[in-house]
């Protein structure tokens, strides 16, 4: 997927996101190469990327293969970073991250 920031274009793999973070006007993707900050909306990079992202916040999108140890309010990525899910968010998440355990996705 390219990303597009500071007049330039970084070519991201979407196996390679951690999470996505909105700020603002701005959305934060957190990648193993680093982080970027890209002009737009979580919702927008959300349509673009996998099945296997959900929403845990309003906030945030997470990709499922990242997750370490879901919990009922927060939940940690391998990386070590814990994010909150949101009450409203949390019935799908839980959905989404069951349903790609059943599948032996993870």
């Amino acid at each position: 997927m390219a990303l597009r920031h500071d007049h330039v274009v970084d070519v991201v793999r979407p196996c390679d996101i951690a999470y996505a973070e909105s700020d603002r006007r701005h959305v934060i993707v957190h990648a193993r190469a680093g982080d970027l900050r890209v002009y737009g909306k979580l919702s927008q990079l959300e349509v673009e990327l996998p099945a296997w992202f959900a929403r845990c916040h309003q906030s945030y999108l997470i990709n499922l293969d990242y997750v370490a140890r879901p919990g009922s309010e927060s939940v940690r990525l391998v990386t070590g970073v814990e994010l909150p899910v949101s009450r409203r968010w949390r019935p799908a998440f839980k959905e989404a991250l069951f349903s790609r355990v059943r599948r032996g996705l993870l």
